[in-house]
């Protein structure tokens, strides 16, 4: 996944950015997400920002069919856990309602 507008290499200027993406849900991405219906597990693997996804995550899996799929979420973190995202794939892939 390429985001269309890239976060500051300055941390602080990332922080700032990253929390209006997703404050306003708006985080493009460039290029298209690739076939999955030849997969029967889908692993979905964000990093935690304040305990969610980062808004190009849910970009994303607003746009895909996981009906018969088996989602496995997985994070990167530095202590935080799964956070709120294991109920934010919940919302975004309906077949796991």
């Amino acid at each position: 996944m390429i985001v269309k507008i890239p976060y500051s290499k300055d941390y602080h200027t990332c922080i700032t950015e990253a929390r209006e993406r997703q404050a306003h849900h708006d985080a493009p991405i460039l290029n298209d997400v690739p076939n999955l219906s030849k997969y029967e597990v889908i692993y979905i693997g964000p990093p935690v920002y304040w305990n969610n996804m980062p808004e190009e995550m849910v970009t994303v899996l607003k746009d895909i069919d996981f009906t018969g799929k088996v989602i496995r979420p997985f994070t990167t973190h530095e202590g935080s856990g799964l956070g709120n995202i294991p109920n934010q794939i919940k919302k975004y892939v309906e077949v796991l309602k």
